[in-house]
């Protein structure tokens, strides 16, 4: 069974949507540095991450790391856009995050098929790969802003729906679950600042 489903999808919406406002927003910011961007990225994951182990016992602080991490993923895919030289209007960055939201949608039907609602684990492995083989090949052959930033989207939204089958008997336990499948933005931040590295090491051997 899926515990709080639709809890999970407004939670996924609210928490792309920010994070498209935020990136948008950042566009009229006076710099242009991309490191700048990412590291106030990496600052308020460290600061989200202090603030949910120091005050693990208060519920309402999920809420504000949630929201932390959601305004870091903002951050990260601003970084991103300079490097790259992307620049999404706000309706394709809430275009992005709408698609993306249908990834849990599609999820969700599957499971009432009754061989994966009985095999759930198996569900989500298929699911998964068979996702990814497909943006694998999309991307190969498209090279857009939708393309990318959906990519970075459909890492954490992965994360999200593994932590759609774990078992959560309260509301309070399925925030805490979807606050640390949050955190995968770790995993976006590290392959955007792993491209920027390299794309600077070209950009210094050109140089030379």
């Amino acid at each position: 069974p899926l515990y709080y489903y639709y809890e999970v999808v407004i939670l996924s919406i609210l928490f792309f949507s920010l994070s498209s406002i935020i990136t948008y927003i950042l566009r009229f910011s006076e710099t242009d540095n991309k490191w700048f961007f990412f590291t106030i990225g990496i600052f308020l994951i460290l600061i989200s991450g202090f603030l949910a182990f120091a005050f693990k016992k208060y519920n309402g602080i999920v809420k504000t790391c949630l929201v932390l991490n959601s305004i870091a993923l903002g951050f990260f895919i601003k970084a991103w856009y300079i490097f790259s030289g992307y620049d999404n209007p706000l309706w394709m960055m809430l275009l992005v995050s709408i698609s993306t939201v249908i990834l849990l949608l599609v999820y969700y039907l599957l499971t009432y098929i009754p061989f994966f609602n009985r095999h759930p684990v198996l569900l989500t492995v298929l699911y998964i790969i068979l996702i990814l083989i497909i943006y694998i090949v999309v991307a190969s052959t498209t090279k857009t802003t939708f393309v990318s930033t959906f990519g970075f989207y459909m890492i954490v939204q992965f994360t999200f729906i593994i932590g759609l089958c774990i078992e959560s008997r309260t509301y309070s336990e399925l925030m805490k679950n979807m606050l640390y499948c949050s955190y995968s933005i770790i995993i976006v931040a590290f392959i955007i600042g792993l491209m920027m590295l390299a794309g600077d090491e070209v950009d210094l051997s050109l140089d030379g």
